[in-house]
C-alpha cells in the first residue's frame, strides 16, 4: 500500500493501539465464489505505474471480482466502474502500521468470508499471467514473493511477501480464531527464522502479552500486539496457531512472485516468468520493462507466466 524509493528495507514502527479499531459499521456487503482479487488502497488519484498496475491486472483477472478497499471519506479519482468499493474506518489504513495490523485483524477477512481465496493486489505489483486460478488449486494457505537470506546472492530464505499473495480466508479465520498453539517448528523456513533469540523474543513476549489480555481467541491476543510486518505473521507464526496451515517452499513460491533480486529469481527458473511480481519499480525497474515489453512480442522467449512446475510440497516437520 505504501510508497517507497529504494530496495533497502527500512525499519518501520508498527505499534498501534490495543485493540486497534472496531470492524466497518455498516458491513459491507461482498460477493461469493472461489476467488476474488483484492486491491488497498488509500490515495484518490493514481500515478503512472499504479495505472500500469490496474492495467496488468485488468488483463489478466477479466473474469475474476474485483474489490477495492478504501478508507470510509475517500472519493476516487480515477474510473473504477469495473471495481467494487469496499470502505472500511479511516483509522484502518491511516499509515503503513495501521494497514499492517487490519491484514491481521479477523473482520478484514471475514468481509470476504464468501470467497475461499482473495489474491492481495497492492498497486506497486504487476500481475503477468492468468494462472492465478491454477494456484488456488494447489490449497495452500498463503503465498507470497519468497524472500532471500544473507548466506549467498541465490539464497531462498522463506515465503513471503504480503503486497502479492494468495490468501485462503477459510485459513486466515480459523488461525485468528484459534485458542490453540503449538511450538513445534512444522517448516524449514520456521527453524530458521527463530534460529535466534531476536524472533523467539517475539515469540515469547506476543504470547505473555496474548495471556495476559482478555478478549478474543488467543491468535488474535498475540496479533493485536504484534509489531512486524503481517506477511512475516502468516509466513512465520501462523503455523503455531493450525495443525492445518501450509506453505509452498520457497522455491516453489517463485514460480507465483518475485519480489528482490529479480534477475536472480529469474535465473533460478530457468527464465519463465512468475505469476506476479511486487515492488517492481524499486526493485529493478529496468529489468521489469524489459519483461513487460518481452510479453507484448507475440513469439517471446521466456516461458509462461505463472506456468512454473512445481516441486514437491515442503513436508510439515512435526
Amino acid at each position: 500500500m505504501g510508497k517507497g524509493s529504494s530496495s533497502k528495507t527500512v525499519k518501520r514502527d508498527l505499534s498501534v493501539a490495543y485493540g486497534f479499531v472496531d470492524p466497518p459499521d455498516p458491513w459491507p456487503s461482498t460477493g461469493s465464489g472461489d476467488l476474488a482479487v483484492v486491491v488497498p488502497l488509500a490515495v484518490a488519484a493514481l500515478t503512472e505505474d499504479e495505472r500500469l498496475s490496474l492495467d496488468r491486472l485488468r488483463r489478466n483477472a477479466s473474469g475474476i471480482p474485483r474489490y477495492l478497499v478504501v478508507p470510509d471519506g475517500l472519493e476516487l479519482k480515477f474510473d473504477h466502474a469495473d471495481f467494487s468499493v469496499v470502505r472500511v474506518p479511516a483509522i484502518a489504513m491511516a499509515g503503513i502500521a495501521a494497514y499492517n495490523r487490519m491484514m491481521i485483524t479477523p473482520w478484514f477477512y471475514r468481509l470476504f468470508a464468501g470467497y475461499r481465496y482473495i489474491l492481495l493486489y497492492q498497486l506497486d505489483c504487476l500481475l503477468l499471467g492468468n494462472s492465478v486460478g491454477r494456484w488456488c488449486e494447489r490449497d495452500w494457505s498463503y503465498v507470497g514473493a519468497p524472500w532471500f537470506g544473507n548466506r549467498g546472492p541465490d539464497d531462498l530464505k522463506s515465503v513471503g511477501n504480503g503486497g502479492f499473495s494468495l490468501r485462503r480466508i477459510d485459513h486466515m479465520l480459523a488461525v485468528l480464531g484459534s485458542d490453540r498453539f503449538a511450538p513445534q517448528f512444522r517448516f524449514a523456513q520456521q527453524r530458521r527464522h527463530f534460529s535466534g533469540w531476536k524472533h523467539l523474543k517475539v515469540l515469547a513476549n506476543g504470547l505473555i502479552r496474548a495471556w495476559c489480555n482478555g478478549g478474543g481467541s488467543l491468535a488474535s491476543r498475540f496479533a493485536a500486539s504484534f509489531e512486524r510486518p503481517e506477511d512475516e505473521f502468516w509466513s512465520q507464526y501462523a503455523p503455531f496457531f493450525m495443525a492445518g496451515y501450509s506453505l509452498p517452499t520457497p522455491r516453489e513460491a517463485l514460480g507465483f512472485a518475485f519480489e528482490d533480486r529479480p534477475r536472480i529469481a529469474f535465473d533460478l527458473t530457468a527464465g519463465r516468468l512468475p505469476l506476479g511480481c511486487h515492488a517492481w519499480s524499486r526493485m529493478d525497474r529496468h529489468f521489469w520493462l524489459e519483461r513487460l515489453a518481452d510479453l507484448e512480442q507475440p513469439a517471446r522467449t521466456t516461458g509462461a507466466a505463472g506456468e512454473i512446475d512445481a516441486c514437491e510440497r515442503e513436508p510439515a516437520l512435526s
